[in-house]
């Protein structure tokens, strides 16, 4: 059962999209978001962030691996490990996955982990280079579960990281709750640097 590794980058991309679709709310608000981000910028910073493994791509690949074998019911890993950034600097991520398999295509995975930056340095699609550290860090934690009669992934991105690029700089706070099934299809809804995000996908 390999959930964890093939959660698409498409969750990122459908994040990235649903916020710079918003238009309206541009300003950032609240205690933690400082800064001047447009939300087409905010869309921005979050292409650079996946280049780098959030939401998906290296961040639940790398390291993370669940049992090939089925004869290992459940189970707990955790960690640990400081990789670098594409463009200088590096991220650590920390935690623990938890696994149960209940049959030969059935079992539940839930993770918990927090993603901290340190001057870690990223590209966006655009070619915008974008600067992260933590403030403290993004606590990614999802639980899914896979049946005979589907499947389900429910999950949240909370905590915040602080920016700068082209000589803006401030901070970013997350509060994003997604939920979907196998093929891609749910909701993801809530804030992203202070832009409201309530979209279908």
């Amino acid at each position: 059962m390999s959930f964890v590794r093939s959660r698409p980058i498409a969750l990122l991309a459908a994040l990235s999209f649903s916020i710079a679709a918003c238009g309206g709310d541009d300003e950032p608000s609240g205690p933690s978001n400082t800064g001047d981000l447009s939300a087409e910028e905010v869309a921005d910073a979050l292409s650079a962030l996946s280049a780098i493994g959030f939401i998906g791509g290296g961040l639940f690949g790398g390291e993370v691996e669940l049992p090939a074998g089925l004869a290992l019911q459940s189970g707990s890993q955790s960690i640990s490990e400081t990789t670098p950034c594409p463009n200088g600097g590096n991220q650590k991520l920390a935690g623990t996955v938890s696994y149960n398999t209940t049959g030969q295509s059935a079992g539940s995975v839930s993770v918990d982990l927090r993603q901290t930056h340190n001057n870690c340095k990223a590209a966006s699609e655009s070619g915008r280079i974008w600067t992260f550290n933590g403030a403290p860090n993004l606590r990614i934690k999802f639980n899914s579960n896979v049946s005979g009669t589907g499947s389900s992934f429910g999950g949240t991105i909370t905590g915040g990281f602080r920016y700068s690029s082209d000589g803006s700089s401030g901070s970013c706070a997350a509060d994003i709750t997604i939920n979907l099934n196998m093929a891609g299809a749910g909701t993801v809804s809530g804030t992203m640097c202070g832009v409201a995000v309530n979209e279908t996908i």
